[in-house]
């Protein structure tokens, strides 16, 4: 399943340096705690023009950002369609269930072809049938 927050999706892009020396400077240097501005000024120090580490331009950065919205429209659609395909495979199920009811004629029928379909359903191993008698108010 896709990273998320709050149950949207996002991606994450990983942009690095070629040489070790990025890697040694960031072992070595403090660990910060990941509050907003940090991270800010994180970004601003190794994506910014100029002085930054890797001296991104404003346009490669909007062109990253573009990247990360579409990669991440693409992981919230497929999401939705997951969702969708099983909510329709539980409906199917569901009334396969009741299209099973309806063929039968006993009640021993009823059971020895329902119930299997009822445990796969709710995805257990054993499933107990019990019938009620409305007019008497008891289990039968």
């Amino acid at each position: 399943s896709p990273v998320s927050s709050r149950g949207r999706p996002f991606a994450v892009l990983q942009i690095t340096q070629a040489t070790a020396v990025g890697a040694a400077a960031a072992a070595a240097a403090p660990r910060e705690e990941a509050t907003p501005a940090a991270m800010a000024a994180a970004i601003s120090e190794t994506f910014g023009a100029g002085g930054g580490v890797l001296g991104l331009t404003a346009a490669q950065i909007g062109a990253v950002q573009l990247v990360c919205s579409t990669a991440a429209g693409i992981l919230d659609m497929r999401r939705s369609q997951d969702v969708i395909r099983l909510v329709r495979d539980r409906a199917r199920s569901a009334l396969g269930i009741i299209e099973e009811a309806c063929r039968t004629t006993t009640v021993c029928e009823f059971e020895s072809h329902a119930r299997p379909l009822i445990s796969k359903f709710f995805n257990v191993g054993r499933v107990r049938i019990s019938f009620f008698d409305s007019e008497r108010r008891e289990m039968l």
